[in-house]
């Protein structure tokens, strides 16, 4: 994966500008209270998320060295552990939590909107203590599904913002959030990757043929 001048790999191709915005917030100590990262499905917007999470709650981020995340300290050590018991758990199961200040929440599979009830529990995890007065930060992925009753419990969450609390919504459609979360968010737009950066990839990381890569690379649509 490409990697920034701070020591980042991110796990990602494309969409530098993102990258390089939250590089910026994070180097510059200005990380916003309320993200909105917007685009097409598949875009690895929720992956990316989840790594900057990873980032802000690495101890070398709170040391301000290199690299990042470290993928050692205690903290990288239990997304990472979370990470292979989820990708080994079956779907009915429930998600392995990442870290005690990490929260992620999504819609059920069997309901047709995120819940008020989850909406006051996200809120109520995120305003208890750090466990290491580090950050505490939660995603909400699918934030387009937000029932009428969640979004406005969390607008009231993001008018009153908290230090060193960070709420991202990963939406495949910011029309069908409400206008006041969009109004108190830095929104983030995902844009489909060129074709021609996704066949390098393909070839240079994953040595893959170059007419696999061609075939790949188009049938991807920028995903």
């Amino acid at each position: 994966m490409p990697q920034s001048n701070y020591g980042i790999s991110w796990p990602l191709i494309g969409n530098p500008h993102i990258t390089n915005f939250l590089e910026k917030s994070l180097f510059n100590g200005q990380v916003s209270g309320a993200c909105i990262f917007n685009g097409p499905a598949d875009m690895g917007k929720t992956t990316l998320a989840v790594f900057f999470a990873k980032i802000l709650l690495c101890a070398n981020f709170a040391r301000k060295i290199s690299p990042l995340p470290c993928g050692v300290c205690p903290s990288c050590r239990r997304f990472d552990l979370a990470d292979a018991a989820n990708k080994e758990k079956a779907d009915s199961e429930p998600a392995v939590p990442a870290h005690g200040d990490f929260h992620l929440i999504e819609r059920a599979k069997d309901k047709k909107n995120i819940s008020i009830e989850q909406i006051r529990d996200f809120i109520k995890t995120l305003c208890l203590s750090s466990f290491l007065d580090s950050y505490k930060i939660g995603i909400i992925k699918q934030a387009e599904c937000l029932s009428l009753e969640a979004a406005n419990a969390l607008l009231k969450t993001l008018e009153e913002p908290r230090s060193k609390v960070i709420i991202i919504l990963v939406t495949k459609d910011l029309a069908m959030l409400p206008a006041t979360i969009a109004s108190r968010s830095k929104i983030l737009n995902f844009r489909p990757v060129r074709s021609e950066l996704i066949y390098d990839h393909l070839v240079k990381v994953h040595k893959a043929s170059r007419t696999a890569a061609v075939n790949i690379s188009r049938l991807s649509w920028g995903r």
